[in-house]
């Protein structure tokens, strides 16, 4: 009986043994890796820093609107900065603090070259306002100050309470400008010109949404009010305009489309010439 209370005994402590020598190695391996691995990042760490990537060219490219020197200032990167100094996520949130910009692609050329890619938002529409104008895309970004003077489209009835740069306009307002965009895409489908291609989208001066029951679109160059009245069957009110307005070529007036197709039929009404109206009775 002592002899197998011996034996066992010395199983265990053998067992205890290798377990302890297991455990060792196990520790030795990971104190290896770890070494290893600040080695590694310590390599590259020290070849990200080293002057081989100074940035000696920094190019923008695709911008139209705004300055290369304005986009390369807002990244906040500069000539003779390390590559690897700021992350490429926050180059491109920097630059997209111009309300202009929408998208941003930076590309390391390395070893001292900094792309800088944009895509800039367009200026779609312009928004009158009773405290400015402002221009806006057909998403609703307010984008930059206004000049009257513009050929962009007049976009009256979309009254916000605030405006702030690069924020977009209100909800309720985005609902009447998703009528405006429907408006402009169906107004490319039909051509007051066919053989010159111009479409009717092409010669639109100003669209009023204040009533969205009521909305109005603008033609200067033709001196004519076409009254859509709402957004229901665009596409079959705005078929009759083209036809509408060769028919009364040089005629100033308004073209009411704002009815049930299938009851009534789209009409042009002359513009009253008051002055010619007050000669003719004092004749």
């Amino acid at each position: 009986m002592p002899k197998k209370k011996e034996s066992k005994k010395s199983e265990n402590t053998t067992k205890k043994k290798a377990e302890i020598q297991e455990e060792k190695e196990r520790s030795g391996k990971k104190k290896k890796t770890i070494v290893w691995l600040i080695l590694i990042v310590s390599v590259i760490v020290g070849t990200m820093l080293s002057p081989i990537f100074t940035i000696k060219n920094i190019e923008v490219q695709s911008n139209k609107k705004v300055e290369a020197e304005e986009i390369i200032r807002l990244s906040g990167v500069s000539i003779n900065d390390n590559m690897f100094w700021k992350t490429t996520g926050m180059i491109k949130k920097n630059v997209k603090a111009n309300a202009l910009i929408d998208k941003v692609y930076v590309t390391r050329a390395l070893p001292d070259k900094l792309i800088i890619k944009v895509t800039e938002r367009s200026e779609d529409y312009l928004l009158i306002e009773s405290e400015g104008n402002y221009y806006i895309n057909n998403q609703g970004y307010i984008l930059s100050a206004g000049d009257v003077a513009s050929t962009t489209v007049s976009l009256y009835g979309l009254s916000e309470h605030s405006i702030t740069l690069g924020n977009r306009i209100s909800e309720y307002n985005l609902k009447k400008l998703n009528v405006v965009n429907q408006i402009m895409n169906n107004c490319e489908d039909h051509y007051l010109d066919s053989e010159n291609q111009i479409a009717l989208s092409d010669v639109i001066s100003k669209i009023d949404v204040t009533s969205i029951s009521d909305i109005t679109i603008e033609i200067k160059s033709e001196e004519k009010t076409i009254h859509i009245g709402d957004e229901s069957n665009l596409n079959g009110k705005l078929t009759y305009i083209p036809k509408i307005i060769q028919e009364t070529k040089g005629q100033a007036g308004d073209i009411y489309v704002n009815m049930n197709l299938s009851e009534k039929y789209p009409y042009f009404s002359p513009k009253r010439d008051v002055n010619k109206e007050v000669e003719q009775s004092n004749e």
